[in-house]
Order: structure tokens, then C-alpha cells, then sequence
């Protein structure tokens, strides 16, 4: 039976509302990383470079919350995010290898080297897991099969693809490594992806279309080293990979932890 008047005003009106938090939250994320990059440019190629961040960033959410809808109708609620994981990753290593934007080198795809020596990379891992202590709470039922299966894999390979690869490698051409952070070079780029990211994780944006910052100081705090810790290995290892398993213990770690309470 075809829905009602009522009924089809109902759902235009939660589409609507929908596609308002997808374009309010991408909107308000990418501005705040094209600010960020303009903070630290000095030349017309940085500015490009900054502006060229604040658009990946907003395609980013806008994407990865579309997706979320989508695999809601299809699959039904409750289910992990694996389609909005799966559709940035897969864009973001088929650009790099395609030739669109920066190259699989830049992006740290094309080989995992062991970096010499190998301990300080160990330090960063426990360094993360040691800050994510600080927030132990995880989405979901830690016992379920998805619950564990989407933690080990999806969000350290979606995000740090995204956030470790495709935007610190177009900040980093034109934002060169400045400072050496315990080995590590890093530059202007390595601090726009650590906000960015801790941002992407605080903000939100209600039904009524108002923002919100999450305030909470544990969370917070875990969510910066954690970011932190993740953008280290990064340019400490000089490979994505590093990081995406990094991330991806991390979060295993977590899993475990609430399997313990």
C-alpha cells in the first residue's frame, strides 16, 4: 500500500533533515580545516594546498554520513558502518593508483618499510593503547562477532587511509616537515590532521540542526593522544600501514578490555 500524504510529508521532511546534518557537519568540519591549514600558509601554494584540505574533508563527512543512511535502508539500523568505511577506502587507494591526486607513495601505500630501529614505532603502539585507557568505552556489544571483526579491520584502514594518507599527503607537499618530534619529521600538515580528526570525533549536529562539542575531559584527552600517537607512527615509520595497525590495535585493545568488565 503507497504511503499517505501525511506519510510522504513525514519522510521528505527526515530526508530533508538529513541531507541539512550531512551538509552542516561537512560544512563545519571542512571550514575548520581550511582555517586551520591558512593559519600556517605563507604562499599562494600553501593557501591552494588549505583550501584543497577543507574540500576532501567535507567530501569526506558528507560521504561517510550519506553512506550511514543508505546502509540503514538497505541492510537495516544497527549494523556497523562497513559500506561508508568501505566506499572511502576503496576511493582513496583507487584515486592514489589511478593517478588522481597525490600518488601511492605519498600517501605511504606502496610498501610497509621496517623502520631501523624498530622500537620507537613499538613505543608509539603502546603509547596509543596507554591513552586510550583514558576513554575504554567502545560502540556496541563487545561480544558480538561484528562488533569485533569491524574493530580489527575497518576503522584504522578507512581512517587512517583518509586522515594519515589522502590529506597529510596533500598538506604535506606544500607544507614540508619543519620540527622532529623524537625522530619523527613533521610539519603544519601533521597538526591539521590531528585536529581535524579530534574534531570529526567531538562535533556533532542535533535533530535541530544545532552543533555540539563533546566536553567530557577523559574522552577528550584519550581521543587527542590517541590522534597523536596514530600521526607519530605515521611519520616516524613513513608508511600508512604503520598506522592503520596502529589504530586498528587500539581499538582490539578496547574490545578486550570491555570483554574483561
Amino acid at each position: 500500500m503507497p504511503p499517505g500524504r501525511e506519510e510522504r510529508g513525514w519522510i521528505l521532511s527526515g530526508v530533508g533533515l538529513g541531507l541539512a546534518q550531512i551538509g552542516l557537519w561537512a560544512a563545519w568540519l571542512g571550514t575548520i580545516t581550511g582555517v586551520v591549514g591558512l593559519l600556517g600558509a605563507r604562499t599562494a601554494r600553501q593557501v591552494h594546498a588549505s583550501l584543497i584540505a577543507g574540500l576532501l574533508v567535507a567530501a569526506y563527512f558528507a560521504v561517510l554520513l550519506a553512506s550511514f543512511g543508505l546502509q540503514a535502508t538497505i541492510v537495516g539500523p544497527g549494523h556497523y558502518p562497513w559500506l561508508g568505511k568501505a566506499l572511502v577506502a576503496a576511493a582513496v587507494v583507487g584515486a592514489a593508483f589511478a593517478g588522481v591526486g597525490p600518488n601511492a607513495t605519498s600517501l605511504g601505500l606502496t610498501t610497509v618499510p621496517r623502520p631501523r630501529p624498530l622500537w620507537p614505532i613499538l613505543a608509539g603502539i603502546a603509547a596509543c593503547l596507554l591513552v586510550s585507557l583514558a576513554d575504554p568505552s567502545i560502540p556496541g556489544d563487545p561480544h558480538a562477532p561484528e562488533c569485533i571483526a569491524f574493530e580489527a579491520t575497518m576503522p584504522g584502514l578507512e581512517e587512517e587511509l583518509f586522515f594519515r594518507g589522502l590529506l597529510l599527503a596533500t598538506m604535506g607537499d606544500a607544507f614540508p616537515p619543519r620540527w622532529r618530534v623524537l625522530g619523527a619529521p613533521v610539519g603544519w600538515g601533521h597538526l591539521l590532521v590531528v585536529v581535524v580528526f579530534v574534531c570529526g570525533h567531538l562535533f556533532s549536529i542535533d535533530a535541530s540542526l544545532r552543533p555540539h562539542v563533546a566536553t567530557q575531559l577523559l574522552p577528550a584527552a584519550s581521543l587527542l593522544g590517541f590522534a597523536v600517537a596514530c600521526t607519530w607512527v605515521r611519520a616516524r615509520s613513513g608508511s600508512t600501514w604503520w598506522a592503520v595497525a596502529t589504530h586498528n590495535a587500539a581499538n582490539l585493545w578496547l574490545v578486550a578490555l570491555a570483554w574483561l568488565r
